[in-house]
């Protein structure tokens, strides 16, 4: 693994912010979620093709140290499962297999195009093992090849979104705009830092009605 520079300190508004807005839209959307669940939960019991856990998490690195990010499960469990036996917990990577209809539940193409599979994330930026805006996170595996530099990425929290997602379709490199945010959050102030927070979040909001897909 290249060897990395040291993580930066948390920033104490930035994470207050992550705290209050993930609680606030986990108690506002929690008879949705849980309703939500309830769904998922008779479907994967009546339905073949449904079958197997709520819940989907893959192992992603984030502010140097890993989690399990967490998502509604949306591709069928035989095909995870082959995927797992063939790659391994620390390569796995779901997204491929949402390409084809094919590969997914019953429910799974609704929770994709209305991003309601995202949800499950709140809690991860609640316990602190992302923040609401910053860099893509990665799988271990990719933190293990990454090009030397661009591993500064894993001195900061990762993101729901940033500015990659909000950006949608633009011309700069996932790693640019993950390089770019470092930067900001390494020199500005908290307030400063929590103003170019809020502007990311409503780019993203903007992609998320314009079904771009993040």
């Amino acid at each position: 693994m290249p060897l990395s520079p040291p993580p930066l300190k948390v920033r104490p508004l930035k994470r207050l912010f992550d705290v209050v807005v993930s609680l606030t839209l986990l108690l506002l959307l929690g008879p949705f979620i849980l309703t939500l669940i309830a769904v998922l939960w008779v479907r994967q019991r009546l339905s073949e093709r449904d079958a197997g856990p709520v819940f989907y998490g893959e192992i992603r690195v984030s502010h140097g140290r890993q989690f399990r990010l967490l998502k509604f499960r949306t591709v069928r469990q035989p095909v995870i499962d082959a995927a797992m036996a063939r790659e391994g917990a620390q390569r796995m990577l779901v997204k491929p297999f949402e390409r084809d209809s094919g590969n997914l539940t019953a429910l799974g193409r609704i929770l994709q195009n209305t991003y309601a599979d995202e949800l499950p994330q709140l809690l991860n930026v609640l316990r602190g093992d992302m923040s609401l805006v910053g860099p893509r996170p990665w799988r271990p595996f990719e933190v293990e090849t990454v090009p030397r530099g661009a591993e500064r990425k894993m001195t900061v929290p990762c993101g729901l979104t940033g500015l990659f997602q909000s950006y949608k379709g633009g011309t700069a490199s996932d790693s640019e705009l993950d390089l770019q945010y470092i930067e900001a959050y390494r020199s500005k102030s908290a307030v400063g830092l929590l103003w170019f927070d809020l502007t990311i979040i409503a780019r993203t909001l903007r992609v998320l009605l314009q079904a771009k897909g993040l």
